[in-house]
This record gives structure tokens, C-alpha cells and sequence, in this order.
């Protein structure tokens, strides 16, 4: 995929690990950032894909950040460089339902369900976010209210500025519509998550960031307190959260607990979808097929998907053994997790 030229922002390159990083210098401005006390102006967006990078440019041009219902991530668009030219990109595409602090955007391909709201109806989009605690976890702690509101401006301002939201619909009127029938309303939940991953370490902050609960995909952020003061170093791809539970569990026995977070996906194929990130941002579950894809896509996170899940403790010391059992029918799979985005997936044996 070849870079795209994005307004104060380095083109994306890519590591033997598909990390990109897109920030205006490196890590040491994160560190140098937190010693300082400064304004933080840059994270590390893993995974990230040319609709990310399209969507930061269109933030550069309006001042807000795009909720997406069915957009065609593929559509392979230049950095818009004028509102103009971005009109241009849209024409005959997409809906762009413009709001006071997000703008709705619908893909050209969209097609309401039976019954459904079509896109034209929408003439102006509202949307909330609800900032709170994630249930507490063992070992966790909740973030004070004032801790909530610090985390909360400095995420969002933070995050890539694009989440995937379901699909708006009309209130059920037979009286003519009123403008406010006509306005699209989200309510967005950004829930945070105080856990120490190590004795000696500092104390990580987990954000989570998507619609609702039912909602299927949505985004984490993470970063620490350093010197007392809450320091965001990168978010995720999008990735499943729809029946979401955060867990923590050191994977690779490093002394360093992994984030594990376990979704249940809308379809029937599987059961739960797996994905475990390490502090430092690798995406230690990451997939060859994606979904229904052939190939890695940027953008997006890869889960081991199945049905229940056990880790079991190598013998040689290794990285747990992830097992998967889709139904009482059917073989186990078993995942060796490695360092690498090249994960092995090796069927487990029949019992003779």
C-alpha cells in the first residue's frame, strides 16, 4: 500500500512487525513530553490503514472526527487538501451528515434493512460520550472523577478520529417530521480501566471506545502514569467489542501481563472473539485471514475466533499454548503465539 500524503503528518512506513507509526518525531517526544509536563500531541496508531490516514485529513479540513456507517475502507482516496476537493471525493460515494463536534458519513454501497432509514433522511448528526469506569477487574482500580475527566479530553483528542457506529434510525412518527427527527444521535461510551501490569511497574491505563456494548467493533488506547501524569502512548485497529470483557494474564511469562480482551461476535461462525495485546502495542493474536479476507488488512485486528478458550502452560516455559474448542464435534485448534505477525496455527491431533 503506498503512503499517502497526509498534512503534518510523516507517511506511513512499515516495520517487519506492520507497526506504523505516524507521529511528527518519535517515542522520545512521548518521553520528553511526560518529564515536561507539555501538551502530548502525538501517539503511535498501530495498524494504520489508509482510511485512518484519509480520515485524519478530513479531521485536518472540518476540526472533527467521523463516525462511519458502512464505509468502503478500500476506497483508496488522496489526503483531501481543500472542503472542495473532499466534496469531490465524496460525490456520488458517500453521505456526509455534518454535526456540531462529529460528522456521520455513509458509504455510497449502503443499503438500509428492510424497513430501515435511508442515509439522505439525516440532515444533522449529535453525539454524546458517556466517560466512565470499565467494571472493575481484579487487580484494577477505578480512576477518580477527576482522574476520568483528565483521561477522557486527552483521549479523544488523542485517538485516531474515526469509529465504525451502527446504523441511525427515525423515531416512528406519522406527524410530519420536525428538524429534530431528522437528527442522527449517538451516544459513544469511553470506559477506563487503572491496572498495574507488573509489581514494579507503572500503574497502565486501558481505554476502551465504541458505541455501546452491542455495538460489533470499536478501539482501545492505552497508556501510563508517569511522574503522576497520564500519558497516552498508542491505540488499536478497530477490533471486535461487542459483549466485551478485559482481561489480564502474562501469556508469555516476561514477569508482564498481557491485555486480553474476549468479544462475542453478531454472527454464528463463532463463539468469542480473542485479542491480546502487549503493553507495548503488538498484537500478539493477530491472524493470517482476517475475517472473510484473504490477506492482513491494516485497520483492523485480527482475532482468533472459536468457542471456548483454555491457555495452557508450555513445558518448556514457553508462551501459553492457546486451545480453542468450536463444539464437542469438531477438533481443537491450537494457536503458538510468537513474536511475530506470522502466527502459527497448528490443528490439534485426533485421540487414537
Amino acid at each position: 500500500m503506498a503512503p499517502v500524503a497526509v498534512p503534518k503528518l510523516m507517511p506511513i512506513r512499515f516495520s517487519k512487525w506492520r507497526r506504523v507509526i505516524s507521529i511528527p518525531g518519535s517515542l522520545l517526544l512521548l518521553c520528553a513530553l511526560a518529564s515536561s509536563g507539555a501538551a502530548q500531541s502525538a501517539i503511535i496508531h498501530e495498524a494504520y490503514s489508509h482510511r485512518d490516514q484519509w480520515a485524519q485529513c478530513v479531521k485536518g479540513l472540518s476540526g472533527k472526527p467521523l463516525l462511519l456507517v458502512e464505509w468502503n475502507w478500500r476506497s483508496q482516496l488522496a489526503c483531501p487538501t481543500s472542503t472542495t476537493e473532499l466534496e469531490a471525493q465524496l460525490a456520488g460515494k458517500a453521505v456526509l451528515v455534518p454535526g456540531d463536534k462529529w460528522d456521520l458519513l455513509f458509504g455510497k454501497n449502503f443499503m438500509p434493512p428492510l424497513g430501515g432509514t435511508p442515509p439522505e433522511y439525516w440532515r444533522r448528526t449529535a453525539v454524546t460520550v458517556n466517560i466512565k469506569n470499565w467494571p472493575r477487574e481484579s487487580g484494577s482500580r477505578p480512576a477518580t472523577d477527576s482522574e476520568l475527566k483528565e483521561l477522557g479530553a486527552k483521549a479523544l483528542e488523542l485517538l485516531r478520529p474515526s469509529l465504525t457506529v451502527m446504523t441511525p434510525v427515525a423515531p416512528n412518527k406519522t406527524a410530519s417530521a420536525t428538524p429534530e427527527d431528522h437528527t442522527a444521535n449517538f451516544t459513544l461510551e469511553l470506559n477506563f480501566d487503572i491496572h498495574r501490569l507488573s509489581p514494579n511497574g507503572p500503574e497502565s491505563i486501558i481505554g476502551i471506545f465504541r458505541q455501546d456494548d452491542s455495538a460489533p467493533s470499536g478501539r482501545m488506547i492505552y497508556g501510563e502514569y508517569r511522574g503522576g501524569k497520564p500519558v497516552f502512548l498508542w491505540d488499536s485497529p478497530e477490533l471486535p467489542t461487542r459483549l466485551l470483557s478485559l482481561g489480564y494474564r502474562d501469556v508469555d511469562h516476561d514477569g508482564i501481563e498481557e491485555i486480553m480482551l474476549m468479544a462475542t461476535p453478531m454472527t454464528r461462525r463463532s463463539a468469542s472473539e480473542l485479542v491480546i495485546f502487549k503493553s507495548n502495542g503488538w498484537e500478539l493474536t493477530r491472524q493470517i485471514n482476517c475475517l472473510d479476507s484473504s490477506s492482513i488488512i491494516e485497520g483492523t485486528a485480527c482475532p482468533i475466533e472459536g468457542g471456548d478458550v483454555s491457555f495452557i502452560p508450555d513445558i518448556h516455559a514457553g508462551p501459553d499454548i492457546i486451545q480453542v474448542e468450536w463444539d464437542e464435534t469438531q477438533q481443537k485448534d491450537v494457536y503458538v503465539l510468537e513474536y511475530t505477525y506470522q502466527k502459527q496455527r497448528v490443528p490439534a491431533r485426533k485421540k487414537p
